[in-house]
């Protein structure tokens, strides 16, 4: 009887610490108010608004790392960045692809994509953009919002993150080979 107990206590605990640490996890939602209240300065779009722009004049820049962008990415002809490269760099690199047009930077989430906008701000003003916009919710909302992508999966950047992907199923750490 003590060990039924013991182990029915133990199971229950379990669960309970399971649904605790579901519970304690922000939704995207969450996540991009968190990202709002951090980066005043940084103007987001969400997916329903981007889709009125006019195609022809955006430039999407992914700021994730290397193998996830290899994974997928928002659209074929997006550019990637280094989420660490230094404001000067970026600006020597991209100002050719992105005077004159709006960007759409993009990450998993919003938050690096977030990070980086705020850290080229003055860098983009003198690269002569129309505009620069944050994509609510990242590749992630994008993905969930069942919209195309380049690509069939989503790398997840890790399992924490991987949590809000609505299916599974689209959860890949390296590329589809076809």
């Amino acid at each position: 009887m003590k060990i039924f107990l013991l182990l029915g206590g133990f199971f229950g605990l379990s669960a309970l610490v399971v649904y605790v640490a579901t519970k304690m996890q922000p939704s995207l939602q969450e996540i991009h108010e968190k990202i709002v209240e951090n980066y005043p300065n940084v103007e987001h779009i969400n997916a329903t608004d981007l889709k009125r722009l006019n195609s022809e004049d955006l430039v999407f820049i992914d700021v994730r790392e290397l193998s996830e962008y290899a994974v997928s990415r928002l659209q074929a002809s997006a550019l990637r960045v280094d989420p660490n490269m230094q404001p000067n760099v970026f600006k020597d690199e991209f100002e050719k692809f992105v005077s004159g047009k709006t960007v759409i930077f993009y990450c998993s989430v919003g938050r690096r994509s977030s990070d980086f906008i705020a850290r080229v701000q003055t860098e983009l003003t003198q690269m002569s953009i129309n505009q620069s916009y944050n994509l609510e919710g990242g590749l992630f909302a994008w993905a969930n919002s069942d919209l195309s992508f380049e690509g069939s999966t989503v790398h997840p950047y890790n399992a924490y993150w991987g949590r809000l992907l609505d299916d599974p199923s689209i959860i890949a750490y390296e590329p589809i080979v076809r």
